[in-house]
This record gives structure tokens, C-alpha cells and sequence, in this order.
């Protein structure tokens, strides 16, 4: 529904690349994603993920601002619980840095 396509030619050049540019002992317990979720299955935007990796780069998880990067709300750092963190981040629009500073406020 998004136009995304795969750029391969064939089957078999999408695998020989896989095979040489993203090496693993038997490719059990990974997938293959796309780093950018708005680009092609392409050379350069494929990698190995977990489904945990997968179901986290999703557009619609909880992304929070942290070092100039939007990651996932599952991969920052952050002092407080899940649930309080996804409160500050999403519901109040705080950044990670401004998450940081509140922790060390109260402290």
C-alpha cells in the first residue's frame, strides 16, 4: 500500500547479497528488515533483525527523542518505568535529555 518495492532483479540476486553482506551461522532467530522503513528493499537498507527489533522499528511504536535521534521508547535508557517514561516522552512531548534532567531534579 506504501510502494514499497524490492530492487533485487531476482530472487537469487537478493539472496546471493544477503549471503555476502549479512553473514549468520543459519538465520534462525532473524529476519530481514529495512533500517529505513520508508525505503526499498534494497543494497544498503537491509539488515538482520530480531522480530523484537522488527516489532520496535515498527511507525506506529513509541519513539523518543534522545542524542539528536528519534529510537524506540524500548531503547533509551531511561531512569523511570516503562510506563512512566512513555507518559513523560509521548503524552508530554519531553525529550530524553529533558527526561534526564527531570530524574536528576528530583534526586
Amino acid at each position: 500500500g506504501r510502494g514499497i518495492k524490492c530492487l533485487f532483479k531476482t530472487r537469487m540476486e537478493f539472496i546471493d547479497w544477503v549471503s555476502k553482506h549479512l553473514p549468520h551461522p543459519n538465520y534462525k532467530g532473524v529476519e530481514i528488515d529495512r533500517r529505513d522503513n520508508e525505503g526499498h528493499y534494497q543494497p544498503g537498507n537491509l539488515r538482520l533483525a530480531s522480530r523484537t527489533q522488527q516489532v520496535r522499528n515498527r511507525r506506529n511504536s513509541a519513539r523518543i527523542s534522545w542524542k539528536g535521534k528519534q529510537i524506540s521508547i524500548h531503547e533509551f535508557p531511561s531512569p523511570y518505568s516503562l510506563n512512566w517514561t512513555y507518559v513523560l516522552a509521548v503524552k508530554r512531548r519531553m525529550t530524553g535529555e529533558q527526561i534526564f534532567a527531570k530524574f536528576a531534579s528530583s534526586t
